[in-house]
Formats: C-alpha cells, sequence, structure tokens
C-alpha cells in the first residue's frame, strides 16, 4: 500500500487543505483508512519527504525526487509510479 497525503498551507491566508491518495487513487480524507496490520504501522515502515510549491510548481521537484527514490530504496519500498507522473 502506499499512501501520499499532501497538506497545501498558504502562508498568506492562513489555509491548510489536505489531499489523499492510496495506492495512487484519489480518496476523500474522511475516507481514507489503513489496516492496523499495514507495515507502516505495524513496523513503523514510513518516508517522508517535505516539498515546497509556488503556484504550481514544486521547488527542485527533480531532488526531492531523487532522495525520496533513495529513502524508498533502502527502506524496500516500491514506488507505485514513475516520477514523471509525480510530477
Amino acid at each position: 500500500m502506499f499512501i501520499v497525503v499532501w497538506l497545501f498551507f498558504n502562508i498568506f491566508t492562513a489555509i491548510m487543505l489536505i489531499n489523499c491518495s492510496i495506492d495512487g487513487k484519489p480518496i476523500r480524507k474522511d475516507r481514507a483508512v489503513v489496516s492496523v496490520f499495514d507495515n507502516a504501522l505495524f513496523y513503523a515502515d514510513g518516508l517522508f519527504e517535505t516539498m515546497l510549491a509556488i503556484g504550481d510548481r514544486v521547488i527542485s521537484i527533480d531532488d526531492h525526487l531523487r532522495r525520496m527514490k533513495f529513502g524508498m530504496d533502502i527502506l524496500s519500498l516500491k514506488l507505485p509510479c514513475s516520477s514523471e507522473q509525480i510530477k
């Protein structure tokens, strides 16, 4: 299972938006559930990468994706989509 949670915080309006996807499929945050036996919860497997976006552009996205791939390789996790799909 690959879970992505995006937190969008607008520093000018102090408004935060939350979007979620599970295995690449968008899901409403009130519908997002994870089994208590999921490796991320059961064994604390997980990877966290913070990215800054200005407008619709993530700053240094290639560097972020490279770090994320490196961390996922160490944890033996597979990215369920390509870097291009993330961009």
